[in-house]
């Protein structure tokens, strides 16, 4: 009888990550795909339904949303675009269960163009989002494009 090294059996554990990652990504690409698109029961359908968003608002203390405020809140970023809101997904590293998702926005507003990057933190339980922290990559640009109140200071998350 042949036997199986440890190197074999870890070179398996690793390959088997690795397509579970890759799934997982697939996944998230999908579910933010949704979201950005306006599809927002697609992406609702993926979130756990105790879901807490952790998002910076129009001041520089962020606020906390629940699965229920999600379609409003998206729904009010695409309406303070008058241009339509282009919006990408890119998913940036998958650690166990906690996935990093960089969401870039672009829009133009009385001749202005602006471009903002999301960095979006999500964790999964039992395969749905259970947990999202979403911060601006760079305050300033979104205090710009937003229009929020405080143009510098970043509250601690």
């Amino acid at each position: 009888m042949g036997r199986v090294s440890g190197e074999s059996i870890n070179r398996r554990q690793r390959k088997k990550g690795h397509h579970v990652r890759r799934q997982l990504k697939g996944h998230v690409r999908q579910l933010f795909g949704s979201l950005v698109a306006g599809k927002f029961d697609d992406f609702l359908s993926g979130c756990a339904d105790d879901l807490q968003v952790t998002v910076r608002g129009s001041t520089p203390v962020p606020i906390t949303l629940t699965k229920a405020d999600i379609a409003d809140w998206y729904g009010s970023l695409q309406a303070l675009s008058p241009t339509s809101l282009r919006s990408s997904v890119e998913v940036a590293r998958v650690q166990g269960s906690t996935v990093t998702v960089i969401l870039r926005h672009s829009f133009g507003r009385q001749g202005v163009d602006y471009t903002l990057e999301m960095i979006n933190l999500v964790e999964f339980r039992d395969g749905l989002v259970a947990e999202w922290s979403s911060y601006p990559l760079d305050l300033a640009e979104y205090a710009r494009a937003w229009r929020t109140h405080d143009y510098a200071a970043l509250a601690p998350a």
